[in-house]
């Protein structure tokens, strides 16, 4: 009943308002093991060049047995605040994280520690202890010394004060404060007998009361009249969103037999949801404290346009994308007084410059241009033949590679099997008994052997303990199946 409640809600605020789009320039960046070393250092330089972030984390959707730990978070979006039209999103995808002993990794830590430190303002739509609930095993986010905001208390109690300039670090949080589940208005609230958020009040006789938790979609729709989709919120978020990963390759959301254009639509309208949810918060932020829009900006902003396309880059920061990123390129060069300098650097180290301009010559300068690829010559058939000939070679040692790095290659399981177990079916019963695994499972009928491949060693020491050597017999597909 609760669950169709919240899916009225949100069918009725589709109809009653227009969708709600970002109105900054967004750039996604993803992280996983497929990135670049590179990638990371260059977000490492922005995230210590910035001192605002929003942070969201979405979980995989899951049942858990009473006391059972919860360990199913999956993907943690952090935005950097540059200014109110220009910011970096950056995805985390924790089921797909390289080796913990890799350098990829570690540099992955060293983003983390930098932007979850450093006297860093951190806002959410909710606790940010609640946020990180289901990623402590990942021994990855760590609060150091951050300003913490939590915006969906300051929407819902107008009369609490946010000082947008404290000169004080993080305090110690004593116990939970809110709990809401985002995509409907039937909320629950949980608030410990000390009252966290009691601003230690000596000589008040009674605490301030609270008003009950606003919701996300709620606040969107209340200040700016838009439509803010919560239909995704539990979700196979485990599913890999970037199409890097290669997740869409296997059958996850097609309805019935496997439907390529159905896999990747599902993991681009994950995405959206992920990156919007980031991005509606920053700009609830600056909705409510207008006086902070110009804190820490560092570029030349231009006016803002009604919808902006969001480019998404994963191993580099400089990939073009398909789509046209409406912004500054640095590649185009203008002709000034004192020479041709790119836009770039007139903006970041010659401002002066522009003061020199008329009105006609700046808008020239901050109109957007387009970057084209430039067209690659016909080969010829000798050449396509050759082509041809060296994509299963390449293919291999891409593979070969894969099994040698790769710690989903590594981290190998072994048990006999009964001969009348598929691959669905030995995917559906781990992941009946909470079993995760790397997706390679390879038979062998002769032997009658299946071997299956972890992402860590932990999670194979962890599938040893419960997949016996009995696991997969002629009893246990009976009993099951």
């Amino acid at each position: 009943m609760k669950n169709q409640r919240k899916t009225e809600i949100n069918e009725d605020r589709r109809q009653s308002y227009p969708r709600y789009h970002p109105s900054s320039n967004l750039e996604i960046i993803h992280v996983h093991y497929r990135s670049n070393v590179q990638t990371i250092e260059e977000l490492i330089k922005k995230a210590r060049a910035t001192k605002r972030f929003v942070v969201d984390t979405e979980s995989q959707y899951k049942k858990f047995r009473k006391g059972e730990p919860r360990t199913n978070g999956a993907v943690v979006q952090i935005q950097m605040i540059q200014s109110t039209i220009n910011s970096v999103v950056v995805l985390i995808e924790t089921c797909y994280l390289p080796d913990p002993q890799s350098t990829l990794y570690k540099k992955i830590h060293e983003l983390c520690n930098t932007i979850f430190d450093n006297n860093n303002e951190i806002i959410t739509w909710g606790p940010i202890e609640q946020e990180f609930a289901t990623f402590k095993h990942f021994n990855l986010f760590h609060l150091g010394n951050v300003r913490e905001c939590d915006l969906q208390f300051y929407f819902s109690n107008p009369s609490q004060l946010y000082d947008t300039h404290p000169a004080m670090e993080r305090r110690g949080m004593t116990g939970e404060s809110m709990k809401i589940d985002t995509p409907g208005d039937e909320l629950i609230v949980d608030v410990d007998d000390d009252d966290i958020w009691n601003l230690n009040y000596d000589d008040a006789q009674q605490k301030p009361k609270l008003n009950p938790p606003l919701g996300l979609q709620t606040a969107v729709a209340e200040t700016f009249n838009k439509f803010l989709d919560k239909s995704y919120t539990k979700n196979d978020w485990n599913c890999g969103l970037d199409r890097d990963l290669g997740t869409w390759r296997r059958k996850r959301f097609s309805r019935y037999e496997y439907n390529e254009c159905e896999e990747k639509q599902q993991r681009e309208d994950m995405k959206r949801y992920a990156i919007y949810d980031c991005a509606v918060v920053a700009e609830l932020y600056f909705e409510k404290y207008p006086e902070t829009a110009n804190d820490y900006a560092t570029t030349l902003e231009t006016p803002a346009t009604p919808e902006i396309p969001i480019t998404t880059t994963t191993n580099t920061l400089t990939r073009q994308p398909d789509e046209v990123l409406i912004s500054i390129e640095p590649e185009t060069s203008v002709e000034i007084d004192s020479g041709i300098s790119t836009k770039r650097e007139i903006m970041l180290h010659r401002p002066e410059l522009l003061n020199k301009m008329n009105e006609n010559e700046l808008l020239d300068f901050l109109r957007p241009t387009l970057n084209h690829q430039p067209q690659q010559p016909q080969r010829t058939p000798e050449e396509e033949l050759q082509k041809k000939k060296e994509r299963p070679k390449k293919k291999n040692e891409k593979f070969k590679e894969k099994k040698r790095n790769r710690p989903d290659f590594i981290n190998r399981l072994t048990r006999p099997i009964y001969h009348k177990y598929t691959y669905q079916k030995i995917r559906a019963q781990m992941m009946d008994d909470g079993i995760y695994h790397s997706h390679q499972i390879n038979i062998n009928q002769e032997k009658k052997e299946v071997t299956i491949n972890f992402k860590s060693p932990a999670l194979l020491e962890e599938a040893r303990m419960k997949m016996r050597v009995n696991y997969f017999s002629e009893k246990q597909y009976y009993k099951r199946w």
